[in-house]
C-alpha cells in the first residue's frame, strides 16, 4: 500500500466554539518537510487559511508508521493553531 499523507477533514475542536481542517499541500523532499493548508473556522467570523509547516522527523524509522506520523500531525497542527489563536 502506497503511503498516504493524513488528511484532517473533520472538524478538531479546539474549544467549545472554535476548530479547524486540514489539508496536504505539498512536500519538501530536500528539507523533509510538509505542508497544510489549516483553515480556522468560528462562529460569527470569516473562516480563516493558513499554511503550517511540519517537519517529517523520525516518521520513516522502524516502528514509526503511517499512524503514528498522522497523530504527531494532528498534535503539530493543533499546537499551532492553540498558539495562533492565543496572540
Amino acid at each position: 500500500m502506497a503511503f498516504q499523507w493524513p488528511c484532517f477533514a473533520n472538524p478538531v475542536s479546539v474549544d467549545t466554539d472554535r476548530s479547524w481542517t486540514a489539508e496536504f499541500e505539498s512536500y519538501d523532499q530536500r528539507n523533509e518537510e510538509c505542508y497544510y493548508i489549516v483553515t480556522l473556522q468560528e462562529p460569527g467570523r470569516t473562516s480563516r487559511r493558513i499554511m503550517a509547516k511540519v517537519g517529517i522527523g523520525r516518521a520513516g524509522q522502524r516502528g514509526r508508521g503511517a499512524a503514528c506520523f498522522a497523530r504527531r500531525t494532528r498534535r503539530i497542527i493543533g499546537l499551532f493553531v492553540v498558539l495562533l489563536n492565543a496572540g
